[in-house]
């Protein structure tokens, strides 16, 4: 089932919802969001279509969306030249994530979703913006009080090949992470494995982020493999 809803003119974000094929009335929920750098749109390839409804088929509500593409046609110069596109290109994933977030759980009956197992997974560019939702959450910024119900958690984050965009490092101060399952190549040179910071700002990748959940006694585990660059799957 495809569903476009206008939360922008243009474009509207675009889900495709995959379902079980069994009749009972409550299923966990899989949001998921794709890989492609912030400039592709990965949401019907081939692959990404096959693993939604394989999900689906083991008992899932799957729900692949679009999200807006922050950094297509940008040019960076310099390293530092790119810092603020990919903050602002987080941060519109981030956002569009969140409001499919909302719709699903506002609409979670007539989806059969259980709002209470709802779970983000996402791959690369959809990883970071998985893992930004979860951060920005438990940190309770203007998106995350704007478009998340109030008292509400994610049942879970997977992430392959993500990180997390901060200007105030690796802080959960108003609630505890949702468990996190990271997978990552160590010599990724697309999403960086472990950190990247300019003057107090980080981009922090999995294996800063497992530090930090294993220092804080946050539920979690980090699959690293050793000398790969783009992650297992696919879908950058």
């Amino acid at each position: 089932h495809s569903l476009a809803f206008p939360q922008y003119d243009p474009p509207a974000l675009e889900m495709d919802i995959y379902f079980p094929a069994d009749e009972a009335e409550s299923h966990p929920c899989i949001i998921f969001s794709y890989g492609g750098g912030f400039v592709t749109n990965n949401q019907r390839h081939y692959e990404i279509r096959r693993l939604c409804r394989q999900m689906a088929d083991d008992g899932f509500v799957v729900v692949a969306s679009n999200y807006r593409l922050g950094l297509k046609g940008v040019q960076f110069k310099t390293p530092l030249s790119m810092v603020k596109p990919l903050e602002k290109a987080v941060q519109m994933a981030t956002e569009d994530v969140m409001k499919v977030t909302r719709y699903v759980v506002d609409y979670a009956p007539e989806l059969t979703v259980d709002p209470y197992q709802i779970i983000l997974v996402g791959s690369s560019a959809g990883a970071i913006a998985s893992l930004q939702c979860d951060f920005e959450r438990c940190n309770r910024t203007d998106l995350a009080q704007r478009y998340l119900p109030e008292g509400f958690r994610y049942a879970g984050v997977i992430a392959f090949a993500g990180a997390i965009f901060s200007r105030i490092g690796l802080e959960y101060p108003h609630d505890i992470p949702a468990p996190t399952l990271l997978l990552h190549g160590t010599a990724d040179q697309l999403v960086t494995y472990k950190q990247i910071k300019f003057f107090g700002t980080g981009f922090y990748g999995s294996d800063k982020i497992a530090k930090e959940f294993k220092d804080s006694h946050y539920a979690h585990k980090i699959l690293r493999f050793t000398g790969e660059g783009p992650h297992p799957g696919g879908g950058r």
